[in-house]
């Protein structure tokens, strides 16, 4: 069963049982398909955020914090601690990742290292090509006031089971 699995993470064992769910529902039928493309498009848009954090996290690193990719159309405003509200559209709550990348951290497979910003990751990535970003460090906004906050990095480090943290705020 699915939700038995406790080396997975509360977001990726919530991602498995979605995928389940869809296989169930993945049954091919020609008279009732939908087009999908609208909403592929809207969850870009979604997932991007308010245009204006990810705006504001564009114009502070210009590319992903990870990879150092420029290309605007793939990169995406990623809240450190998940958005609970405008509150949480702070640039210091914000780092500006490729999409793939992306995922990985809200999946809490990625992590960043408060003290040292060294990009850490899952080992369940450890053979993947996402290997080479292991250990890398963190790429810096232009602003030092864009700075991710240590608290936020805290946060998400603590959500990574896998990582040994120093510290932990999610209590």
């Amino acid at each position: 069963m699915i939700n038995s699995r406790s080396d997975l993470s509360p977001a990726a064992q919530e991602l498995a049982l979605a995928e389940a769910q869809a296989d169930q529902d993945d049954a091919f039928d020609p008279i009732n398909i939908e087009d999908a493309r609208n909403r592929v498009v809207a969850s870009i848009v979604r997932r991007r955020g308010q245009a204006a954090f990810r705006k504001e996290l564009l114009a502070a690193y210009g590319k992903c914090a990870i990879t150092g990719w420029d290309q605007v159309e793939v990169l995406e405003a990623a809240h450190i601690h998940p958005y609970m509200g405008q509150q949480t559209h702070s640039v210091s709550n914000g780092l500006l990742l490729r999409a793939d990348l992306h995922t990985l951290f809200d999946l809490y497979l990625i992590a960043i290292e408060p003290g040292t910003r060294l990009i850490r990751l899952a080992p369940a990535l450890s053979q993947s090509d996402y290997a080479q970003y292991e250990g890398m460090p963190l790429n810096t906004p232009a602003s030092p006031s864009a700075m991710a906050s240590l608290k936020a990095l805290q946060w998400h480090a603590d959500h990574c089971t896998w990582l040994k943290s120093p510290t932990d705020s999610s209590g």
